[in-house]
């Protein structure tokens, strides 16, 4: 007989269990890990909202409480928080001093949405889950794509001296398209009542971002909701296009108004705040 003792092979049957149990683990471990990995992006996007809230307060303490301009689209102010057009110049944004220690070349973003050379920090600006190479609203068209918005937060249009503030003393009173009244805008941190209770900044879902400014009134037929990005319970599918929103009652019914989302208030605190909270008229009207 052989001095050396033969091994026994795994059978079939036990190769099988031992697949099975991997698959297994597999598969309740993954779920957790996703969870977590977003849990960790949701706390790195509220660090940088809280950054971004930060250098608003900053700016308006060193330009006699004035809030800068929200960057919209279709108006362009020397003073826009941010200035991301392919015409603008990324490191004259009005808060990019408050954010990195900037080296400016003077030269336009340009259209590729890269901003190469500037110095401006942008990874505070950008939600770590949001794709920002990708917008529902301006990668669709052959024009668009070079002005789409790349960044994930956007202003409370009520705040600052931007284009709703501009039209502060117009007579009659103006409306704007949203829905939102002139007369309830303020230029200045000072004048906005309870700020621990009024947005400032939120982070926009990518599916109505377009600038950034944003209109959050309910009701509107041209709502910026709050992204529900880090929520991954949505019980309905994310409006693409049309975002008509009539009622709080039809935003928690149709639009996942009970999940939630990263806004920084005019206090400068991040809170992980639902949709319905964030959107109804207390938390928007900095006047109340």
């Amino acid at each position: 007989m052989s001095g050396t003792q033969s091994r026994r092979a795994f059978t079939l049957v036990e190769l099988l269990v031992v697949i099975g149990i991997i698959a297994v683990l597999i598969g309740v471990l993954l779920p957790v890990l996703g969870r977590a990995r977003e849990q960790a992006n949701q706390t790195a996007c509220m660090s940088n909202l809280r950054q971004v809230g930060l250098a608003f307060i900053m700016y308006a303490n060193e330009n006699k409480y004035c809030l800068p301009a929200s960057a919209r689209g279709s108006d362009v102010f020397a003073n826009d928080w941010i200035q991301y057009r392919p015409g603008d110049d990324i490191d004259k944004s009005a808060i990019a001093k408050y954010l990195s220690k900037i080296s400016d070349n003077g030269l336009a973003n340009g259209s590729t949405g890269t901003y190469p050379n500037k110095t401006i920090n942008l990874k505070i600006l950008r939600c770590p889950s949001d794709d920002v190479t990708f917008r529902v609203r301006g990668d669709q068209s052959p024009v668009a794509p070079s002005t789409a918005y790349r960044f994930s937060y956007v202003m409370n249009h009520y705040l600052g001296t931007g284009y709703l503030y501009q039209h502060i003393n117009d007579a009659p009173p103006y409306v704007d398209i949203s829905g939102a009244k002139a007369k309830d805008a303020v230029g200045k941190i000072t004048q906005v009542r309870h700020p621990s209770e009024k947005m400032m900044l939120f982070e926009e879902t990518e599916n109505t971002m377009d600038d950034g400014h944003s209109s959050p009134d309910v009701p509107t037929a041209y709502c910026n909701l709050l992204a529900i990005r880090h929520d991954r319970r949505r019980a309905n599918a994310e409006p693409v296009g049309g975002f008509t929103v009539v009622s709080l009652q039809v935003l928690h019914n149709v639009f996942n108004g009970s999940f939630k989302g990263n806004v920084c208030y005019c206090d400068g605190s991040v809170r992980y705040t639902s949709r319905v909270e964030m959107h109804q008229p207390g938390a928007l009207l900095p006047k109340r």
